[in-house]
Parts: structure tokens; sequence; C-alpha cells
């Protein structure tokens, strides 16, 4: 996420598990929440204006990303 932000593109953490930071009682899993935990530690969220802007702004987004991806073994 930090690697993603520095290259100037507006990412945030992207999904909540429900389980996470709530006490048990608050809902009931019917078995381990092992693909939420997954989604709460890998998704991320990319705000839709960053999407809506000119090809070039929507280049720059693939960009960072590939960039990120490729440097990902570095941090």
């Amino acid at each position: 996420m930090k690697a993603l932000r520095a290259e100037g593109i507006a990412f945030d953490p992207g999904f909540k598990a429900l389980h996470i930071g709530r006490s048990p009682s608050r809902f009931r899993a019917a078995a381990e929440l092992t693909h939420a935990a997954d989604a709460h530690e890998r998704c991320v969220m990319l705000h839709h204006p960053v999407l809506s802007g000119a090809t070039a702004d929507v280049q720059q987004v693939a960009d960072a990303v590939a960039k990120v991806y490729r440097y990902r073994d570095r941090f």
C-alpha cells in the first residue's frame, strides 16, 4: 500500500473482514473465515475518479502497479 501511494496513486485498504477486530459475539461463523481473512490482507481499493480520467492517467495507474509488482521482493 505504501509503495503504491508513493507512486502518487490513491490506493487504500479495500476490504475489512467481518471477523477482524470485532467480538465473536457480533457474528456467527459456520467455519474458519480463511477467504475473508485473505481478502482483508490482500485487497486494495482504487478510488473511482482515478479511472475516470484520461487514458494517460489510467496508464499511469497501470504503470505504477506494474512497477510496484516488479520490485515487490525488495521491501
